[in-house]
């Protein structure tokens, strides 16, 4: 059903969340979300998502990638855009198939109730694994324009909301940066 496509935005919200939860879990440490599809440790990027959607003949796919910094070299990490760190050397030893498992565990336990509750189920628990939350950031809207408020709330679509000078704000893309 095409349909599904536009009820989806928020999935990322969600494979995120289960991505946090079966981590934490596995390399028992405390790793983060930052809004759509980072997920963070000490706010550095530990790993990260991508789903594309399309549908042909009425029918609906939907493609989730995952990419989780496990062991990756020093001089690699250093090359990246922005601060980034792996499991290794935050001195978590997981073997990467009892990593993925858990994780395709928890993904398909928490799609399964998103498909029947949507992500209003899931938002209490999203907010308090966002790193920003609460807290004053600068957002970079995809025309170029940037403002700055207080992440309040992620809404039942997967919109970011945002308290602007006193106005309440939902976005749905952009790029987030917590203020210094």
């Amino acid at each position: 059903d095409t349909s599904l496509l536009k009820d989806i935005s928020s999935l990322p919200l969600v494979v995120g969340l289960s991505l946090v939860r079966s981590i934490n879990a596995s390399a028992d440490i405390d790793c983060r979300l930052k809004w759509p599809n980072d997920i963070l440790f000490q706010r550095k990027k530990l790993g990260g998502i991508l789903i594309e959607s399309t549908s042909i003949n009425r029918q609906c796919f939907v493609v989730i990638g995952v990419g989780i910094n496990v062991c990756v070299p020093k001089a690699l990490l250093e090359d990246i855009n922005q601060p980034a760190i792996d499991l290794h050397s935050l001195g978590a030893s997981i073997d990467r198939n009892i990593l993925i498992g858990n994780m395709l565990i928890e993904l398909d336990n928490l799609l399964d109730r998103y498909f029947v509750d949507g992500f209003d189920y899931f938002r209490k628990e999203w907010c308090a694994m966002h790193a920003y939350h609460n807290q004053m950031v600068s957002f970079a809207l995809p025309d170029g324009r940037r403002v700055e408020g207080e992440v309040i709330d992620v809404d039942s679509n997967g919109a970011l909301v945002l308290n602007i000078n006193g106005k309440v704000r939902r976005y749905i893309s952009g790029e987030i940066q917590l203020n210094k």
